[in-house]
């Protein structure tokens, strides 16, 4: 007698279950993104997510890439590594740019969505920039037009 065929079950494979471990080199400390924090995001999507915050919330606190370096006890060098996605710092300086940041590891690495605190001031400080760079061509206008008052 043959089996009954039976309806083929579902079966869900998490393969980030496998989880993200960052370890600091110097030290040897340690965080755990488990699967389902970590889901969807490749180890380059999040050296690349880290560059791009890195980049962000240092132009949002008005940071040169020398100061945040002298900060760290680092040099400009590796900041600018880590911006542009050739590097990711360690555990222990992303727990310290957090800090000068003002915001969470989890925040800088991309896993939580940004404050709406952030969202705020990334709004005006790129409003900011904007008034600044009007401001800047209509000096540069008003220049132009007193050098050409003064050759008549």
């Amino acid at each position: 007698m043959k089996a009954p065929k039976q309806k083929p079950q579902k079966v869900e494979i998490n393969l980030l279950t496998v989880d993200l471990l960052l370890t600091s080199k110097s030290t040897g400390s340690r965080i755990l993104i488990t699967g389902s924090e970590a889901y969807g995001m490749t180890s380059e999507e999040l050296q690349k997510k880290i560059a791009e915050n890195i980049v962000k919330y240092r132009d949002l606190n008005n940071i040169s890439q020398v100061e945040l370096a002298q900060m760290l006890d680092y040099s400009n060098k590796s900041v600018s590594k880590w911006e542009r996605g050739l590097g990711t710092p360690d555990i222990l300086v992303l727990y310290r740019l957090s800090v000068i940041f003002g915001i969470s590891v989890s925040e800088l690495i991309g896993q939580d969505e940004m404050s709406k605190e952030t969202k705020e001031l990334i709004k005006k400080t790129e409003k900011d920039k904007k008034e600044q760079r009007k401001a800047k061509k209509r000096a540069e206008e008003r220049a132009k037009k007193q050098k050409k008052k003064e050759h008549k």
